[in-house]
Parts: structure tokens; C-alpha cells; sequence
């Protein structure tokens, strides 16, 4: 700060000196003033101070509160997909069942198909073999139901061993010869089912 010398062109009057109870008095209310001050900044220092604490602890409480709800969210998820993973393993179960018993019921099926062309094979055989006795009888293998007097013994007659009617009426002859020439051997008769009555 410059001093200038007094008189100078911008010096002004100085003010009136002041009172020195006036200075006293504005000293003591400066202070209480500052004091008030002090006091009204640290009420707002604490208030703000208390709502800051609040809105913090309000905050934690929500957090944890979304924490608690996130866990919890998480534990369903959790529960869900081990009830999905569960089901899923008990359907592949049951799949793998089902298949097994179609590929049984196929095997079992297959068998019977087999057996049941196997049996038809036999009977083929056999309707074949037995088609093929019938008609390639050897002549000279046949039992003659007509015995040596010229009786017929009728355990083993049948009716291709006699004469058969073929034709016109000049080949009637000799088939009615042998029907009337026909006489029967039986064992001697006991009983009245095994008689003939002629």
C-alpha cells in the first residue's frame, strides 16, 4: 500500500474518527455475530451431515434389500433349472425305456416271424412231400385189397383197387362183373356194429 503525501489531488477527507465505545460495541457484535454464524454453519453442517448419513444408509438399505431380492431371484433360477435338469434326465429315462421295450417288442416280433416261417417251411415240406407220395405211387408198392379166392378184405380196400367206369356203355360190362363179384372177408363177428347187412 502507497502512502501519498496529504494534500495530494485525489485525497479526500478522512472520515470522522470513530467513537471509541461504537468500536467496542461493533467488536462485540462482530464476534457474536461470527459466533452465530459458526453456529448456524455447523447446525446446517450437521444437518446436511445427518441427511447425507440417512440417504446413505437408505441407499445400503436398498441395496441390500436388492441383494437380498437378487439371491433370492438367483436361488429360484437356481431351483428352476435343477427341477428342468430333473425332468429332462427322467424324460431321457423314460425315452430310453420306451425305446428298449420297442426294440424288444421288434426282437420279439422278429422271432416269432422266423418261427412262424420256419413252421410254415415244414408244412410246405411236408404238404409237398406228401403231394408227391400221393401221386407218383409206385404200381408195384400197392397193397391189392383183393385177395387170392377173389374176395375183397376191406381193411385195406379202396375204390381205385377195382374196375372204374369210364366211358360208353360197352365198358359197362366188366364193371358190373366186378361189383357183382364182390364178396367180403371180416373177421367172425361178434358184436351187431360189425355186421353187414347185404
Amino acid at each position: 500500500m502507497q502512502h501519498q503525501p496529504p494534500g495530494g489531488s485525489n485525497s479526500q477527507p478522512p472520515p470522522n474518527p470513530p467513537d471509541s465505545t461504537d468500536q467496542g460495541l461493533e467488536g462485540e457484535m462482530s464476534i457474536t455475530e461470527a459466533f452465530k454464524a459458526l453456529l448456524t454453519i455447523q447446525k446446517n453442517t450437521a444437518v446436511q451431515f445427518q441427511a447425507a448419513q440417512f440417504q446413505a444408509e437408505r441407499a445400503q438399505a436398498r441395496a441390500e434389500e436388492q441383494r437380498r431380492l437378487d439371491a433370492k431371484r438367483l436361488a429360484a433360477v437356481e431351483e428352476q433349472r435343477r427341477l428342468d435338469n430333473e425332468r429332462f434326465m427322467e424324460q431321457r429315462r423314460i425315452d430310453a425305456e420306451r425305446i428298449a421295450s420297442i426294440d424288444e417288442q421288434r426282437r420279439l416280433d422278429n422271432n416269432r416271424f422266423d418261427e412262424q416261417r420256419r413252421i410254415d417251411t415244414e408244412k410246405l415240406s411236408l404238404l409237398e412231400e406228401i403231394a408227391k407220395n400221393s401221386v407218383n405211387r409206385p404200381e408195384q408198392s400197392q397193397i391189392s385189397a383183393t385177395q387170392a379166392d377173389g374176395r375183397i378184405d376191406l381193411t385195406c380196400f379202396r375204390t381205385s383197387d377195382g374196375p372204374q367206369f369210364k366211358g360208353p356203355f360197352q365198358a359197362v360190362e366188366p364193371f358190373l362183373t366186378w361189383m357183382q363179384g364182390v364178396k367180403f372177408s371180416s373177421p367172425p363177428a361178434t358184436s351187431p356194429i360189425r355186421t353187414i347187412n347185404a
